[in-house]
């Protein structure tokens, strides 16, 4: 049975690696290759390797940074994350988002045991935190896809 077609954003970084050990077949473009700010690039990319799923791992993850860099946070996971959006819509591939905890608060009456699909998330505690949540409600714009 032949497997299907995988493309990974931020397959260069420390989940990307370690997805890239386990599945070594997976298409994982380098920042170098695949600039999320360049959705024409984005769009380019994942057309000419026509995925059937895209994993969507890149993102600007520097939490105190993001506080001082709120233009650059934003335009990497937000401007970033629609561009996959609108190539993956293009391509008909599904999307695997992957996001944060940190879109909770963090103090739920149940720490150390998770949350659950249907937990509310916010409100917001930092910058980072913002720009991932609304990459996921961008996300969601897709149907079908699935926020991690």
């Amino acid at each position: 049975m032949r497997s299907a077609r995988v493309l990974i954003t931020g397959g260069h970084g420390v989940l990307g690696t370690a997805l890239r050990d386990l599945l070594p077949e997976l298409h994982a473009p380098a920042r170098s290759e695949l600039d999320l700010l360049d959705a024409d690039e984005v769009s380019g990319v994942i057309r000419a390797f026509g995925p059937a799923v895209i994993v969507h791992a890149a993102a600007y993850t520097d939490v105190a940074a993001a506080e001082r860099e709120r233009s650059k946070c934003w335009d990497v996971n937000v401007a970033g994350t629609r561009a996959v959006v609108a190539a993956a819509r293009e391509a008909r591939a599904r999307l695997v988002h992957i996001s944060t905890d940190y879109v909770f608060y963090g103090d739920d009456a149940r720490a150390g045991n998770g949350y659950k699909e249907d937990d509310p998330p916010g409100p917001v505690r930092n910058y980072y935190a913002l720009s991932k949540l609304a990459a996921e409600e961008v996300a969601r714009t897709l149907p079908g896809t699935l926020v991690v």
